[in-house]
């Protein structure tokens, strides 16, 4: 027996039984975990699946702060196995790159809470670090997934947003904000086939509005990748196992209060050096251009959301989309209307305040008369208006 009465294994002490585990592997430490309630109790040991997830998901995981690492582990183990069932256009690359040295990772604090904190304050290049700190440490946290692709797709860099927005929808196929705002950088990317399937699977998925997209699968769709790992016995027996361990969370929620020194001085000196980079472009036509293909399918795009929109008038989401749609027809008066819109539901917004003046940049480097700009800021000079506005 191993229970301790009758000498051998069963009277090694916590700490050598622990020296015993650490060096097998995870199929091998669920095995051991069934020899006896001791074994099984050292086997439960947080700084043992430390190592385990270092061990099989990479050294780095040895730095992060994480308050329970079986669950991150079983959450790991959990991602690795995610049927791949749903993936991106050929245009986004599979998986998202997390960047190096990221010093939020050994924080703790509540990174989502402080994540969103930032998005609000418009810190985008710092929300992203954050988020994915968050995200490296709850890998299955959907939500996390979502606010990361909507901060990149505000920053304008759509590429990055797809990957995090594909990977939310996986985690959780009853996200619509997801493919919502998947088909939205579909737009930005002019990629209008990928935009009509996303957009109208987010109708489709509406019970209010899915009687404005026909029942027919005649959306370009985009192919599912067969997943390319099948369960072993050994998998599910880890899972079983897996799944019947849980110890108590001690999550630190504490929120460390943000500086606010970051200055525009950077923002605008990118954008003003874009925007003379655009201005002596010989193909400046080209790069707003539409063609007539184009410009029927976001024509039939946007009726489709008008009708949505009659439908539910108060949605920020459909005005923001309808905005987004007439941008990328050149119709910025158009798309004005609609972000202006989206503000009056919403005056704390983030997306509408800077989708409202990107129209307004949009309409500079097109020749429009912008003087409804100063109009409307001055209609509008509450502090937070005139701070998002003139950002």
């Amino acid at each position: 027996k191993m229970d301790g009465s009758t000498g051998g294994w069963g009277l090694l002490p916590d700490e050598l039984t622990w020296k015993v585990l650490v060096h097998l592997d995870v199929p091998n430490v669920a095995s051991a975990a069934t020899v006896c309630k001791r074994w099984h109790q050292v086997s439960c040991d947080d700084f043992l699946w430390r190592q385990l997830s270092a061990k099989d998901f990479g050294s780095a995981c040895i730095l992060f702060h994480v308050p329970n690492w079986l669950q991150f582990y079983k959450d790991r183990h959990a991602f690795k196995r995610l049927p791949q069932d749903v993936s991106g256009p050929a245009w986004v690359q599979e998986e998202y790159v997390f960047k190096d040295d990221n010093a939020y990772l050994c924080k703790p604090v509540d990174l989502l809470a402080v994540g969103k904190q930032l998005f609000e304050e418009c810190h985008l290049n710092e929300a992203a670090l954050v988020l994915e700190a968050h995200i490296q440490r709850h890998i299955l946290c959907d939500e996390a997934w979502v606010l990361l692709g909507k901060v990149h797709q505000e920053n304008n860099m759509d590429p990055n947003a797809m990957p995090c927005l594909v990977t939310a929808y996986r985690l959780n196929k009853n996200n619509k904000e997801a493919l919502m705002l998947m088909g939205v950088s579909c737009v930005n990317e002019y990629r209008n086939e990928d935009a009509t399937y996303y957009l109208e699977s987010w109708l489709r998925q509406s019970p209010d509005y899915a009687h404005l997209v026909q029942n027919t699968e005649d959306a370009a769709s985009v192919p599912a990748v067969p997943s390319s790992h099948t369960p072993s016995a050994t998998d599910t027996a880890v899972d079983e196992l897996l799944s019947g361990w849980k110890l108590p969370e001690n999550v630190t929620t504490w929120l460390p209060s943000l500086d606010d020194s970051d200055n525009l001085d950077d923002y605008s000196s990118k954008w003003a050096e874009e925007f003379r980079a655009i201005q002596n472009a010989s193909n400046f036509e080209d790069i707003f251009g539409q063609t007539s293909a184009r410009e029927e399918t976001t024509e039939a795009l946007v009726s489709k959301f008008r009708a949505a929109e009659l439908i539910s008038p108060k949605n920020i989401d459909i005005k923001l989309i309808l905005g987004v749609l007439c941008s990328a027809m050149s119709d910025f008066s158009e798309s004005r209307a609609y972000f202006e819109k989206a503000v009056q539901v919403d005056a704390f917004s983030y997306s509408a305040w800077n989708k409202l003046g990107m129209s307004f940049f949009a309409s500079i480097l097109k020749g429009c008369s912008c003087s409804s700009c100063n109009l409307y800021i001055t209609q509008h000079d509450t502090s937070l208006g005139a701070t998002r506005a003139n950002n």
